[in-house]
C-alpha cells in the first residue's frame, strides 16, 4: 500500500495570526511506495518542479496546523518518519518548498607588493554566493547562513592582476 503527498511550492511562508504558506501551487503524488521512499526522492520530484536553486523542506500531517507541526525533511531519517506517520494514520503528507534565495556578494581584495599607495594597486572582484533565510517555527525565528563553499573548495578569482614594480638607481 502507498501513500499520497501533496506538495506545496512556489508560495512563501508568513507570520499573520499563526503561519501560513502564501500563494503558489499544489501537486499531489500518490501510491508513493514507503520502501522507494527516501530524501533523495522528495528532492527528486520537487526538482521535477523546475527549481534550479537551494530548497529546504517542510513537512506536517495534512490534518495538522502549520504553526508548531512542521518538520524539516533533510535527510533520509526524517523521510521514514514521514512514510510512517502518512501509513500509521493512513492520511495524506503535506510536503512544503521554501526556495531559498541567493545573492551574489562581491569581496573586494588589494594586491601589491609592500601594499602601499606608491605602487600600483589593483583591485579583484571575487563573487560568492550567500544564502540567507528565516522562518518562524514553534514560535520563534530559525535563522541560517550559508556561503555556498563547502570545505576546503577553491574560489576562481575574476580577473588575474599583474603588478609590476620599478627599481629605482
Amino acid at each position: 500500500m502507498g501513500f499520497a503527498v501533496a506538495f506545496h511550492h512556489i508560495g512563501r511562508f508568513e507570520r499573520n495570526r499563526g503561519l501560513k504558506y502564501v500563494g503558489g501551487e499544489i501537486h499531489v503524488v500518490s501510491g508513493i511506495n514507503p520502501d522507494f521512499w527516501s530524501f533523495f526522492e522528495a528532492l527528486g520530484i520537487v526538482k521535477e518542479f523546475k527549481y534550479t536553486g537551494d530548497v529546504r523542506l517542510w513537512w506536517k500531517g495534512s490534518k495538522e496546523t502549520l504553526l508548531n507541526n512542521l518538520r524539516l525533511l533533510s535527510d533520509n531519517k526524517e523521510a521514514l518518519a514521514l512514510a510512517k506517520y502518512a501509513e500509521d494514520r493512513n492520511e495524506e503528507v503535506d510536503i512544503y518548498v521554501q526556495h531559498i534565495p541567493c545573492q551574489p556578494e562581491v569581496v573586494h581584495f588589494i594586491t601589491g607588493p609592500g601594499m602601499d599607495e606608491e605602487v600600483g594597486q589593483e583591485e579583484v572582484g571575487v563573487e560568492a554566493q550567500r544564502c540567507e533565510t528565516e522562518i518562524g517555527v514553534n514560535g520563534g525565528p530559525v535563522g541560517e547562513t550559508d556561503t555556498g563553499v563547502e570545505g576546503d573548495q577553491e574560489v576562481q578569482v575574476e580577473q588575474e592582476v599583474e603588478v609590476e614594480q620599478g627599481v629605482e638607481a
